[in-house]
């Protein structure tokens, strides 16, 4: 194992995951031979013996921390031969060890990467083997045993379970320079779940943690849509969902299914898990108008935000009014730097100072060095105006917070011409704008007048409402008056909201949406360092809800071990 971290591929364009491997090997921690038992059936449907492969590995990748949940871990994996040892070509897969959730009706995340390798889904995870460990939990009998009088037993049945993919991706915190190669992870997650969407597959769990980026076999970096445990199928018409709580993690669940826990997750609310997503990647790495100070508050209202009530958690003011009102308000906080709502801005020029390293240029980071090319993606990939001698590290003026020094020589770098808008406000606007047509839905449906209020009945009849009676008294050109400045803007607005909404409905104009952009000029080193406090934002933990908004639950990973190095997924808490 040894032997393999340390030999050094050029050639290879995976070979960061040998360097990720090489971490896990270097922690004071016991390497394993995992088993997984992959099931089979002959033609008849009768269960056979299963096979049994074997994976060396070090320590996890990333675990989930304490003893509630599913205690999912990860592990970049070596193949081990039948006679023990490793293969000379034997390449890293990555195995994933969790307890899922055995009900019925819920797939193994294997079969459901079965089914969308065979459709031949884009950006999804290639299955190698899966199964079940025979492994049950035992505590839903239990507790029933000690609450017999309780029908409803709220412990769900857990299997041991293991799946092993093909690749090994990196979280979204390690997208390259530019914010266009965020968004283009973001827009090949999205090609994923409009193929699995078609396929009869819809996801449910649209998050950071889930979104990576992967070097394709091409040397490419691309994005890959992970994590495919609580998917279902699309023909599923059941008005509710299948287990009475949320389904998701919260920090990226829509509004609608934030404030309904039996919400069956369609796909606006998919859509709309991929804007939060955005949002907090561009929150924290690209230039805005908020100062660095208030950023880590900003997050925490926004994500991790709820409101308690007697019904239950339900989602917080800043997502739902961000959704209702189609801006995000950022009014109300001190560093506020020009306007009342979110904006992303090009970085100051770069001819005044001096290259700062960035982050995917740490030297402890196995981050991706290099652009794919835009020539190779015309379809997809942004222009550059950025001559190639650039430097790579973003820079940035001082009303970010960034420190920067004045160059020393005349050698200046070329500047960066700034541009009126970011590209990526015209995504986040327009994605808002479709956004808040769709919760017009909710308003309209609140607004609709019942017969009560148009009328009040009497022994006799019925006595007309005050608005009514206006118009029969005013005469004809006042009730004409009435209905041209007021019922027929009414009318056009209800329309165009009707076309917006329409927008959802389907990935196309959303795909558009994020490949148009790709034909604009995009700063090329905008990524600046991590905005997100170190210690998070959070009130007292008394005041927020358990397991599901609080900013300190997110999985561990092998950097919080002595020694470790590893990134930091970016994967919160799962409800």
């Amino acid at each position: 194992m040894k032997e393999r971290a340390r030999n050094v591929n050029t050639d290879d364009p995976h070979d960061y995951v040998r360097e990720l491997f090489r971490h896990t090997l270097k922690l004071r921690r016991p390497w394993w031979k995992l088993e997984v038992h992959e099931q089979r059936k002959d033609d008849t449907g009768r269960d056979l013996e299963p096979v049994i492969h074997k994976f060396a590995v070090g320590a996890p990748y990333f675990q989930a921390p304490g003893v509630a949940g599913r205690f999912t871990r990860g592990y970049i994996a070596l193949p081990v031969n039948d006679q023990g040892g490793i293969s000379k070509d034997a390449t890293f897969v990555f195995l994933k060890d969790a307890w899922r959730v055995d009900h019925p009706g819920i797939e193994q995340e294997g079969a459901t990467l079965q089914f969308l390798n065979q459709r031949k889904v884009p950006y999804v995870p290639t299955l190698v083997c899966h199964g079940d460990l025979g492994q049950v939990t035992q505590s839903q009998k239990h507790w029933k045993e000690l609450h017999p009088e309780v029908e409803k037993v709220p412990l769900k049945t857990h299997s041991h379970y293991r799946v092993v993919v093909k690749e090994v991706g990196l979280p979204l915190t390690e997208f390259l320079e530019s914010s266009s190669e965020l968004c283009y992870a973001l827009y090949c997650c999205i090609k994923a779940h409009a193929a699995a969407f078609d396929a009869g597959i819809i996801h449910r769990d649209i998050s950071a943690g889930n979104l990576l980026i992967y070097k394709d076999d091409e040397g490419e970096w691309t994005g890959l849509l992970n994590d495919w445990e609580l998917s279902k199928k699309v023909d599923n018409e059941s008005p509710e969902g299948r287990q009475p709580d949320r389904t998701g993690t919260w920090q990226y669940m829509s509004a609608h299914a934030l404030n309904d826990p039996y919400h069956r997750i369609v796909i606006e609310d998919e859509l709309e898990s991929f804007f939060h997503v955005l949002l907090y990647y561009a929150i924290r790495f690209v230039p805005h108008n908020l100062g660095d100070e208030d950023v880590g508050l900003f997050l925490h209202e926004y994500f991790d935000g709820y409101l308690s009530t007697n019904a239950g958690y339900r989602c917080g003011l800043a997502k739902r009014n961000a959704m209702v009102n189609g801006v995000i308000d950022v009014s109300g906080y001190k560093s506020i730097q020009g306007g009342q709502t979110l904006r992303f801005l090009w970085p100051a020029p770069l001819a005044k100072f001096t290259p700062t390293p960035g982050p995917s240029q740490r030297s402890s980071s196995p981050a991706p060095r290099s652009s794919p090319s835009p020539a190779e993606h015309p379809s997809a990939r942004p222009n550059s105006s950025i001559p190639s001698g650039r430097s790579p590290s973003p820079q940035f003026s001082a009303i970010y917070g960034s420190d920067l020094t004045p160059l020393n020589s005349d050698d200046s770098i070329p500047e960066e011409e700034p541009q009126d808008e970011h590209p990526i406000n015209e995504i986040i606007s327009e994605l808002l704008t479709w956004f808040r047509a769709y919760y017009a839905l909710d308003m309209e449906h609140t607004r609709t007048p019942s017969a009560n209020s148009r009328t009040k009945k009497t022994s006799k009849g019925i006595i007309p409402s005050r608005s009514r009676v206006a118009l029969k008294n005013d005469g004809h050109q006042d009730q004409k008056w009435a209905r041209g400045r007021s019922l027929q803007p009414i009318a056009a607005k209800l329309k165009e909201d009707e076309a917006l909404r329409e927008n959802l409905k389907t990935h196309e104009a959303i795909l558009s949406l994020f490949n148009n952009s790709f034909e604009k000029v995009w700063p090329a080193n905008d990524k600046g360092p991590d905005k997100k406090p170190k210690g998070g934002c959070a009130p007292p933990k008394s005041a927020v809800p358990s397991d599901s908004t609080r900013t300190s639950s997110k999985r561990r990973s092998i950097d919080d071990i002595p020694g470790g190095t590893l990134l930091r997924p970016t994967k919160r808490s799962r409800i």
